[in-house]
C-alpha cells in the first residue's frame, strides 16, 4: 500500500515531499505529501485485467481507512494518508542471569514467597 501512493505521487504530482509513519498502539498510518493539491481520484478501466489505475482500489480493500487533505505545511499540495492495524506487540522474553536462571519480576512472586522461589 506504501508503495502505491508513493507511485501515485511519482506519476501524477511531480514526486513525494515527505513520506511519514505514525505507530499508536493499534494502529499505523502512513502518509505521502505532494505538490499536487488535486486529490486522489480512480481511474475507471474499460478493463481491468490491464495493469496500472488499480492503485486506489487496492487502498480500499486493504487499509482500514484512507483519504487525503491538503498539506499543512503551507507548501500547497496534499497528504494522502491510509491506516491500518498494527499487530500486538510480542512480549519481552525474560532475560537469562549470569548464572542462566530465569530472572522473574519480583512484583509477580505471591506474598510471603520469596523472589525465585516457586
Amino acid at each position: 500500500m506504501v508503495s502505491e501512493v508513493v507511485t501515485n505521487a511519482c506519476m501524477h504530482a511531480g514526486g513525494p515531499r515527505e513520506l511519514v509513519l505514525r505507530r499508536t498502539a493499534d494502529r499505523l498510518r502512513i502518509e505521502v505529501s505532494d505538490g499536487n493539491p488535486e486529490p486522489p481520484r480512480r481511474c475507471p478501466r474499460d478493463d481491468p485485467a490491464v495493469p496500472g489505475g488499480h492503485g486506489l482500489l487496492v487502498l480500499e480493500l486493504l487499509a482500514r481507512s484512507w483519504g487525503s487533505a491538503p498539506s499543512a505545511d503551507g507548501r500547497g499540495g496534499k497528504t494522502v494518508w491510509l491506516e491500518v492495524p498494527c499487530p500486538p506487540v510480542p512480549p519481552v522474553p525474560p532475560v537469562p542471569s549470569p548464572d542462566g536462571h530465569r530472572v522473574r519480576d519480583r512484583s509477580a512472586a505471591p506474598s510471603g514467597a520469596a523472589p525465585g522461589s516457586g
